[in-house]
């Protein structure tokens, strides 16, 4: 009897112990979208990405509008062609398909041009960002930071934990 007594409340302290550990725990909150959209060099970067996808993507284009008219224009000359020209415009043209090809793997390939450039453009911004997130998950000790912009998933989240605009007013904006 005496012996569950004990065991009874070994339990008990034990339960407490491990509660009290895990409400020392610290936890809070980022929208990171917010505060990218804070920092005037991100919206530079965003619209310079933009503006090169678009020039990629109009190389491309004039490559494949190119093939294109090659083609049609090849076929509309094929039977008045000797064999040997029909052979080269044929050769001209594989070829030119093969290169527009080649251009748009290149572009969108995982770690492509546009990926390069994101990177490039993205990354210096990324990493002051997460470096102003470190310093005050290390000065506030932080357990942990949610970003809510990726993770949607929350039922309830207190305003209190919520260090975006502190993250903002940190990167001077």
């Amino acid at each position: 009897m005496m012996r569950k007594f004990f065991l009874i409340i070994w339990a008990v302290i034990a339960l407490m112990i491990s509660g009290t550990v895990q409400a020392q725990q610290k936890y809070a909150y980022i929208y990171s979208q917010k505060i990218f959209k804070a920092i005037p060099e991100y919206n530079t970067a965003v619209s310079q990405l933009d503006q090169y996808v678009k020039d990629l993507e109009k190389q491309l284009q004039d490559k494949l509008d190119d093939v294109k008219k090659r083609f049609e224009n090849y076929r509309n000359e094929e039977p008045m062609l000797s064999a040997d020209i029909q052979a080269q415009r044929r050769a001209e043209i594989i070829r030119l398909e093969r290169e527009a090809t080649r251009f748009q793997e290149s572009i969108y390939a995982d770690d492509g041009l546009i990926k390069q450039k994101q990177d490039e453009l993205m990354k210096p911004i990324e990493e002051r960002v997460l470096a102003v997130v470190n310093a005050l998950a290390e000065e506030n000790r932080y357990d942990m930071i949610f970003d809510l912009s990726i993770a949607k998933i929350t039922v309830f989240q207190s305003p209190s934990l919520d260090l975006t605009d502190t993250i903002i007013k940190r990167l001077g904006y």
